[in-house]
């Protein structure tokens, strides 16, 4: 379900190899990834759509990159829909001299907080109802 250089990352950031990433942990991720999978898609989405809402009023040149799925420790060790955001690669100049702006970091934090709202305006009742 994720791409090669997300496995990579994953890999990297869960401080292990690609090839470390053997088929029991596929299995694992796959298995806690699925309860809460179609939670978390949503989640992701609302969030991707606002961020990038919020950050091409600001910065025109801002890209949509998409919504990306992997497995990482954080997200699927987590009890409850889990995304990681990803605003920009501070290898890139133009992106890490945006990063360090206060303007980027309030516009990027709007759009985070209002696909947050989003998905809990959509799911309230079903927040609510599993209380």
């Amino acid at each position: 379900r994720y791409d090669k250089q997300t496995a990579r990352v994953a890999a990297r950031e869960n401080g292990t190899t690609v090839g470390q990433l053997n088929e029991l942990q596929h299995i694992l991720a796959s298995l806690r990834l699925g309860y809460n999978e179609r939670f978390a898609s949503r989640l992701a989405e609302n969030v991707q759509d606002q961020l990038v809402a919020s950050l091409q009023n600001r910065h025109r040149g801002t890209k949509d990159l998409g919504v990306k799925h992997g497995p990482f420790l954080v997200l699927f060790m987590a009890d409850m829909p889990a995304i990681l955001v990803e605003l920009g690669f501070v290898s890139n100049r133009a992106e890490s001299k945006r990063l360090r702006s206060s303007g980027f970091a309030a516009a990027a934090a709007r759009g985070v907080a209002r696909g947050i709202s989003q998905y809990r305006d959509e799911h309230a009742r079903s927040l609510i109802a599993t209380r």
